[in-house]
């Protein structure tokens, strides 16, 4: 009998992960339907066992063929997502950490058919942004990128302006990729980047690829749980890929006037005292001003109006 094709490749991101967290998580997986895909474990030498605790529960679920990508010290999320790929057959990937659901069981299914329809290299979706508090499920909005209309509209030149320039990030946790476009851009940033895989929105814009927008609900994105919203030695690591990867970029594209602003935009934001790195900001990139002035307005176009496996 032929092997089902696989349409796309699940690593599940492992790094001393809670057991509720990782489970969590895995059920938001199990349950997709109408979808071809596959489970890859991805530790990245956690000291829990906490992959181990992923591959029992899969086991106890009745769930095979999943597959383990484990390394003997630690070598960052860059590194680990990279080294997962490896054993990717499906032709697109979804990177998700221990804490984070995808946000309905149709989710695969429905991203895979936008992402061939709109032929997307990278593809990301509305967030729902919650946390526990004494075991209390809490939902709270999450306004990013900055400037949803931009995407909304596919204004590529806008787009371009408030990434690369003003820093308007997409997050990293409600992105789909194509996997080989995945595999050839991140191993180009894997010297400059340890932990912070999501600059590769830059790459990707000054690249010209495929950059979709996917006006539906596509993760629950746990705060406070992982490296971008930590706190004091995240907020390091942060600072250090991004300091890394801006001088790669510039050095890459010296003559590029986003670029330029961007690299200055990324001094400017590591400016330790707050009101000096706000007007620091204000002063030099008023355009970073206008585009939050825009995601003000545009509160309501962040709603996700579906149902999805926590609402």
């Amino acid at each position: 009998m032929e092997k089902a094709m696989i349409n796309f490749s699940v690593i599940l991101l492992l790094y001393n992960s809670e057991e509720r967290a990782l489970i969590n998580t895995l059920d938001s997986i199990i349950c997709q339907k109408n979808i071809e895909f596959e489970i890859i474990l991805a530790d990245d030498c956690s000291e829990n066992g906490c992959i181990d605790a992923a591959a029992s529960y899969l086991d106890k679920k009745g769930v095979s063929g999943y597959k383990l990508s484990t390394h003997a010290k630690n070598v960052g999320t860059t590194q680990n997502i990279y080294d997962a790929l490896s054993y990717a057959e499906g032709s697109h990937v979804k990177c998700i950490g221990a804490g984070d659901l995808l946000y309905s069981e149709t989710t695969l299914s429905e991203i895979y058919d936008f992402m061939t329809a709109h032929n997307s290299i990278m593809c990301f979706g509305k967030i729902q942004a919650f946390y526990y508090d004494d075991n209390k499920l809490n939902l709270i909005p999450y306004y990013l990128p900055s400037d949803i209309k931009a995407f909304e509209k596919e204004n590529y030149k806008s787009m371009q302006k408030d990434i690369i320039q003003n820093h308007g990030w997409i997050v990293g946790a409600s992105m789909f990729y194509n996997t080989e476009a995945f595999r050839k851009y991140l191993k180009g940033i894997l010297k400059s980047v340890k932990y912070c895989e999501d600059l590769l929105q830059v790459t990707l814009l000054l690249n010209n690829e495929k950059i979709s927008y996917y006006p539906h609900g596509a993760i629950y994105y746990e705060v406070g749980s992982g490296i971008s919203t930590g706190e004091n030695k995240s907020n390091t690591r942060l600072q250090n890929d991004h300091s890394g990867y801006w001088k790669s970029i510039y050095k890459k594209y010296p003559d590029n006037k986003l670029v330029k602003k961007g690299y200055r935009m990324q001094k400017l934001q590591c400016i330790e005292e707050p009101l000096r790195r706000k007007a620091s900001i204000i002063l030099h990139n008023p355009s970073y001003v206008i585009m939050m002035i825009k995601t003000i307005f545009q509160k309501k176009s962040y709603e996700i109006k579906e149902k999805g496996l926590l609402s």
